[in-house]
């Protein structure tokens, strides 16, 4: 498919093509190898921004792997490194440097993932635990403030947590075992990507769908679902999608990128300039709005 699969790179490199082999199976420490070495043999900037996101994310499951935090922070710096986009990223960070007693930089980790998604229940419930545990005067500001944008489980671990009370510690350290229910969310979205590369947009409409209905506030599942529509015809609809991930979180270069296509689809010249120069201006190597800008009169 012309949009989801455009930036895939399956058969640009051997080095590329088995680090996506060695992601699909699991093995994440042969797919951040093999990544790495993607990266350092391709000079082609679209290539490049995708192997380097594909490498962000191997690094940061390959971190999750270790019990030891010193190392587990390594790989995790160098995935916020090459793609400072990620909120999830900068969540694991601060978790790792939490545990190494590094507050400071516990403290820029979370203030760059709230800054990318501002409405990251974990990472709101994270900054709440950071400041409980320095003895920051308002600590459930990061809560407190649009509470209704947090989903509901999130709600209710932080009412049980407020209602039992306890030294600041204990409600740190339950606030940082928050994690979100996503596991079978999680298997929906692999489900639907797969569909996608078979074809079956259909059915990954559908399980986009069954995603948003439990995590409305997922952009990622939003702007592939955003993609799926497109390539149906949907365009309005698509639009709409779109839209609500830029609500979540408005410097979602890829969703800039795809309304800029959007746009060039309905004839707007104008109107897809505007899109992929804020996609630019959000990551200066968002492949689509590199590759698509280049194409359009100055």
């Amino acid at each position: 498919m012309s949009i989801v699969g455009k930036w895939y790179g399956f058969g640009l490199s051997a080095a590329f093509d088995a680090a996506v082999r060695a992601q699909e199976r699991g093995d994440w420490t042969t797919a951040v190898e093999s990544f790495r070495k993607a990266l350092g043999e391709s000079h082609e900037p679209a290539f490049r921004a995708v192997i380097r996101r594909r490498l962000a994310n191997a690094l940061g499951r390959r971190a999750a792997e270790f019990e030891a935090d010193e190392p587990a922070a390594e790989l995790l710096e160098e995935a916020v490194r090459l793609e400072p986009g990620f909120a999830d990223l900068w969540l694991a960070l601060a978790r790792r440097r939490h545990r190494l007693a590094d507050d400071p930089g516990m403290a820029e980790a979370l203030a760059h993932a709230l800054e990318r998604n501002p409405d990251y229940a974990e990472a709101r419930l994270a900054e709440v635990a950071r400041r409980l545990i320095v003895g920051d005067g308002s600590p459930w500001e990061p809560v407190d403030r649009r509470p209704e944008t947090l989903p509901q489980e999130a709600r209710d671990w932080l009412r049980a947590i407020r209602e039992r009370g306890g030294e600041p510690e204990s409600q740190a350290a339950a606030l940082l075992a928050f994690r979100l229910r996503l596991p079978d969310l999680k298997r929906l979205v692999a489900e639907a990507d797969a569909a996608v590369r078979k074809g079956s947009l259909d059915a990954a409409a559908q399980l986009c769908r069954q995603v948003l209905e439990r995590e409305p506030r997922w952009p990622d599942v939003r702007c592939m679902l955003a993609q799926i529509l497109m390539e149906q015809g949907s365009l309005a609809e698509a639009r709409l999608e779109l839209e609500s991930c830029l609500e979540t979180n408005h410097d979602y270069a890829e969703a800039l990128a795809i309304l800029g296509v959007l746009a060039r689809r309905q004839g707007d010249e104008d109107e897809a300039k505007r899109r992929f120069r804020q996609a630019l201006a959000a990551d200066p190597d968002e492949p689509i709005a590199r590759e698509e800008l280049s194409r359009l009169p100055r």
